[in-house]
């Protein structure tokens, strides 16, 4: 794959805004010129002084020491659900050519290290016996933040000369940028203008007028509209702008549950960037439900006491506000795009349609090599077209311990998907990290790898090799035969239904390596959905290039007029979800942090749109939808050990912490030596890597502690879509309706609860205490309605 590609419009342009917009001016520099008293003060340890001159002083390690100069911070208080950027900045000097020295960042609590990373001085431009500046920065999360010491110090590991001079360190607390449009909160008298008022006899106001906001692009402008709805007649209220006309229409026949109808028809052709519907409430008295699903609750009293974020990207979550029965509660809303929260201004944004809630990406046909996308994220409307949406708010009675739907299901509190792509394998490559051994050729004899540890892969496979391509020069000739293939290679094949037995995803990896013909396309697809059921696609080998596998989903898959127009015959034959490679070509590397397996890192916060799952609808009548999944990066670990730095122990728990799945991108059979999924042993053999069998092993232990649920695409999306399929009341502060509506039965529906619930039709249920939270889980059958009953405290 080409490693160099151009980034997209529109993650240019927003990233140029976060980078300007995301940090708060509220910062502390510590300085030392280690010429005064300051060199000995409480933050700094480790001086040692030697003098140029009579007034010229300055520190070092010699052949005698280990660490150099020291700079300890105590996290305070006021720095709790903020995160942190340091700058670095010092002077520094090799008086001889051996020495190696680093810059180290670390965090501890309770005397255990939670975070380290160095920085090499050999990194920055220098001459021996000369000054040179080193400058370094570096961002830390919020959830280390927590009581603690933050250290910075110089790290001589080979005792060799350093000298320091000048050092400065500046802290500044920030939180994530904003990624809401910016308006002026419209208050008005007007009874011309749309309003929500509680469903009582009182019919007291809850908002300031409500209002909507589009953002769009037409005639190649970028135009963002906000107004307010405006009364048309009873009952009806309405927004026109120069692209759509949207008619709001509100219903009150379920009781405390005021739903709002809307819709829209397009006046012109366009691009919607943005469709939101803006309520600024009146109430401060405020409970989040957050993607990560902890809860964050601010009084009347102390606003803003307990919120970590002014804004929050709440997805399917949700809010609830105001206090007895000026409660207003929006949660699992499903005739939406998504919903933002702007805490500061009490603000919610409903999005109908929101272009960073189905990212995409499209690669022209060209015979260049330049290797560029085009961002096609935004929604493409035409004049004419209508679409229907709905809000539903529950209004009065506030739910002390609302029930939250759980993304995973069994009870598990994360989850965790390899996705294997098929490119330069070889059948003894995959035995050894499927089996454990190139000569295990039975799931049921396994001694190591995926299967061994029943891990399962959505394993992605090529159908056939017209074009004889060997894996000769990958692997430097130690594997000169063909790439496996189902086609050529019949243990290969054997192997696959082996695997598809016992749970494995097997999909394909486009059906060859280049474009194929759309009769080949067609047999391939037939041969997946009779022999594995297969309902994942997997692209592979994107680019502009006519060779470049055009049926892939970013290339031409989706375009109907093109030769390798492939939606039609992946909806006949059962193929609905497909990869998406966005994130992976939008890389967000500001908000990663320390290798961590979520990326971007949750513990910067959830300000930040960045949907794994989305639906890729057509519109047109004989097509079915799609669902698209992303992944952030491909692993690449480069020995033995990265498996336990990636995978480690702690890595895993702040996956559960943040009750998070992590999609990874591997080639674990890959014929090039060096991969680090496989290895030799002292028989030469090709065996599981040790590291690897490690990784799965932890993996394993958590399964076991229902922590982590290993799953495929198919199991993990089978569920999520049937979640959009089953609706949530509140019919009272004590009493929460559910109804799904489906096509299947959801197995292991898993609800997440803060305290006990109970059943009115007394059904069969498991359930487990985690921490602060309750998991209970039950089979949601198709059609089913169940009335739950919330124990408040």
């Amino acid at each position: 794959m080409v490693e160099m590609r151009k980034k997209s419009f529109f993650y240019t342009a927003w990233l140029v805004i976060c980078t300007m917009m995301c940090f708060h001016i509220q910062a502390q520099t510590f300085t030392n010129d280690f010429e005064d008293t300051l060199a000995l003060s409480p933050h700094w340890n480790n001086i040692q002084l030697i003098s140029d001159t009579l007034s010229n002083h300055f520190s070092f390690c010699d052949s005698s020491m280990e660490y150099g100069p020291s700079f300890n911070f105590p996290i305070s208080d006021n720095l709790h659900g903020k995160n942190l950027h340091i700058d670095w900045h010092t002077d520094c000097r090799f008086p001889d050519t051996t020495a190696i020295g680093f810059i180290v960042f670390s965090m501890e609590q309770n005397n255990k290290t939670t975070f380290w990373q160095s920085v090499n001085l050999e990194g920055f431009p220098h001459e021996n016996d000369q000054w040179f500046p080193v400058e370094t920065s570096l961002d830390i999360p919020a959830d280390y933040l927590t009581d603690g010491l933050f250290k910075a110090y110089l790290w001589n590991p080979q005792h060799g000369s350093i000298q320091m001079d000048n050092l400065s360190i500046t802290l500044i607390p920030w939180q994530l940028p904003s990624f809401l449009p910016h308006l002026p909160i419209k208050q008005t008298n007007d009874t011309l203008s749309f309003q929500l008022s509680t469903l009582n006899a009182q019919r007291s106001t809850l908002t300031h007028p409500i209002g909507m906001v589009t953002e769009y692009l037409l005639n190649n402008d970028t135009v963002t509209d906000y107004q307010l709805f405006s009364k048309v007649e009873n009952k009806k209220w309405s927004v026109e702008n120069d692209l759509l006309t949207t008619w709001l229409e509100t219903d009150t026949s379920q009781h405390s549950t005021l739903t709002l109808h809307l819709t829209t028809l397009f006046n012109k052709d366009g691009k919607l960037l943005r469709q939101a519907v803006v309520i600024p409430f009146i109430d401060s008295t405020l409970t989040l439900y957050r993607r990560n699903m902890s809860e964050e609750t601010a009084s009347a009293s102390t606003p803003d006491a307990h919120l970590s974020q002014s804004e929050y990207y709440l997805d399917r979550e949700g809010f609830q506000i105001g206090e007895g029965e000026r409660a207003v509660i929006s949660y699992h809303q499903l005739g939406l795009s998504s919903t933002q929260f702007d805490a500061e201004n009490r603000t919610a944004f409903f999005n109908l349609d929101y272009w960073r809630d189905h990212p995409l990406v499209h690669y022209p046909l060209s015979d260049t090599l330049e290797d560029y996308f085009e961002d096609i994220s935004y929604q493409a409307v035409e004049a004419g077209a209508k679409q229907d949406h709905q809000i539903q708010l529950h209004i009065s009675d506030a739910v002390e311990n609302l029930p939250r739907i759980m993304h995973v299901p069994f009870g598990y509190e994360s989850g965790i998907i390899f996705t294997e792509h098929a490119d330069w394998t070889d059948i003894r490559t995959h035995r050894a990290v499927l089996f454990g051994n190139e000569h295990i050729t039975k799931a049921k004899k396994a001694t190591g790898g995926f299967v061994y540890y029943n891990i399962p892969v959505t394993k992605s496979v090529f159908y056939n090799n017209p074009d004889s391509v060997t894996n000769a020069q990958v692997s430097k000739g130690t594997f000169p035969g063909l790439q496996a293939t189902i086609k050529t290679d019949r243990e290969f094949e054997k192997l696959l239904r082996d695997l598809h037995k016992i749970g494995f995803d097997i999909c394909l990896h486009t059906p060859e390596q280049y474009t194929t013909t759309p009769e080949n396309l067609k047999e391939a697809l037939n041969y997946m959905r009779r022999k594995f059921k297969s309902t994942t696609w997997i692209d592979h080998g994107y680019n502009n290039g006519p060779d470049k596998n055009r049926e892939d989903m970013v290339c031409d898959g989706l375009t109907r007029d093109a030769v390798a127009y492939a939606a039609d015959l992946w909806s006949a034959n059962g193929v609905k979800y497909l990869w998406n490679l966005y994130y992976e070509e939008n890389r967000m590397e500001q908000w990663c942090f320390n290798s961590n397996l979520m990326q971007p890192y949750p513990g910067f916060g959830d300000a930040l749109p960045n949907r794994q799952i989305t639906n890729l609808q057509f519109h047109d009548n004989d097509l079915s939808p799609f669902y698209t999944w992303c992944t952030p990066s491909t692993l690449e670990a480069c020995n033995d050990n990265d498996w336990d730095f990636y995978y480690s122990e702690d890595r895993l728990q702040k996956l559960v912490e943040h009750h998070n799945i992590h999609i990874t991108h591997i080639y674990p059979a890959w014929v090039k030596p060096g991969r680090t999924f496989w290895t030799y042993d002292e028989d030469s053999t090709i065996v599981a890597l040790p590291g690897l069998n490690r990784a799965l092993e932890r993996i394993a232990t958590f399964r076991e502690a229902h922590k982590i649920l290993p799953m495929t695409i198919k199991t993990y999306l089978d569920y999520s879509i049937e979640l959009l399929h089953v609706t949530y009341e509140v019919i009272d502060a004590e009493h929460i309706r559910l109804h799904h509506s489906g096509d299947e039965d959801i197995q292991g529906f898993t609800l997440l609860c803060t305290t006990p619930i109970s059943f009115e039709d007394n059904r069969q249920y498991e359930s487990r205490k985690s921490g602060d939270y309750y998991y209970i889980w039950f089979k949601l059958k198709k059609n089913d309605e169940v009335m739950i009953k919330v124990i408040n405290n």
